[in-house]
């Protein structure tokens, strides 16, 4: 088996495994992202070079919602604007030909915090419960994992691992009767699927640096 297939083969794995998840918050993100997506091209595991300077990388703006932010020229971040078919979420922004990194916009029509807003989200959970979802709850409600951090001269929860049959990363926002959550495949040293290949820590870390709200 070469390394081409291996690595399709992975990625239909991650794809399978993050569409079926059942619980948590983010669970309903994977399913809609990962629904029928594109086969990716790679031929190798080395990581493709990000554009130097990112100077010719595209920006991305929401006039409904009021952020933006760049994101890379290459087809394969392709940006994808998904409609949920839950009334909780306003908007889904995922790429096209991997679900490694996503935007996700969540009513927050009593403008809370976000520590507010998943304190009440979770409130009926108790620590096993957490331990059992699959998602950012211990983090959010316990504090495992999170730190604070400012995302456009706002203060932002960050969840660095949220456990999971994939494991992410996730930074929270609110602002504007809105939480934002940003988040991404967490590639460890050890993962070597196609979003490492895809550089993906670096395309997130940019898509952070320039996320911008523009109203």
């Amino acid at each position: 088996m070469n390394k081409k297939t291996d690595i399709n083969l992975i990625y239909i794995l991650i794809v399978a495994v993050a569409a079926g998840v059942a619980a948590g918050i983010i669970d309903y993100q994977y399913r809609l992202i990962t629904k029928n997506p594109a086969p990716i091209s790679i031929t190798n595991t080395t990581p493709q070079p990000t554009p130097n300077g990112t100077s010719n990388w595209k920006t991305y703006r929401n006039e409904k919602y009021g952020f933006e932010f760049e994101y890379p020229t290459r087809k394969d971040w392709e940006i994808n604007e998904i409609k949920p078919t839950s009334s909780l979420y306003k908007t889904l922004i995922g790429f096209r030909s991997n679900g490694c990194i996503w935007i996700s916009v969540i009513d927050n029509s009593k403008n809370l915090s976000v520590g507010k807003y998943y304190e009440e989200y979770y409130k009926k959970f108790t620590e096993e419960d957490c331990k059992m979802e699959d998602g950012p709850c211990e983090c959010l409600k316990y504090g495992t994992n999170l730190s604070k951090i400012t995302v456009a001269n706002k203060e932002a929860s960050y969840c660095s691992i949220v456990p999971g049959p994939i494991g992410t990363s996730i930074i929270f926002l609110s602002t504007n009767n809105s939480i934002f959550n940003i988040g991404k495949i967490y590639t460890d040293e050890e993962y070597s699927g196609p979003c490492k290949v895809l550089n993906t820590n670096e395309v997130f870390n940019h898509i952070i640096s320039t996320f911008n709200f523009i109203k």
